[in-house]
């Protein structure tokens, strides 16, 4: 399972049929799809799961809005609890946020979100 640019796939799942498609010189996908705009901006948050930080610049230049625009409700919340931090213009978990990051990331897909 992947993402490519606005795409996301998964693998055939089988490991001797994935063997066969990639000798017969084939992609191995079983599945793609392409994501919405709103998607987008909720994979971009979905970094803070993986400990990369969300760069407020670069999510205003692909999305039109900075990411406290796009989710205004969930980052006040977090920032509240301490759980993420604003650190260099850049959205980031907190230390008390470490032991909490699907959770964190999960809030970027409740449906409270404000996404014009």
């Amino acid at each position: 399972m992947g993402h490519i640019g606005r795409f996301l796939y998964s693998d055939i799942e089988d490991a001797q049929e994935y063997i066969e498609v990639v000798k017969n010189g084939e992609i191995p996908i079983a599945k793609l799809s392409k994501l919405s705009a709103e998607e987008e901006k909720r994979k971009a948050m979905m970094l803070i799961y993986v400990r990369v930080p969300v760069d407020r610049d670069e999510f205003k230049l692909q999305f039109g809005m900075f990411p406290e625009e796009a989710f205004p409700e969930q980052l006040k919340k977090l920032q509240q609890k301490g759980l993420i931090e604003v650190r260099d213009n850049k959205i980031r978990l907190a230390e008390k946020g470490d032991p909490w990051r699907f959770n964190i990331a999960w809030e970027f897909f409740k449906n409270n979100g404000h996404i014009p």
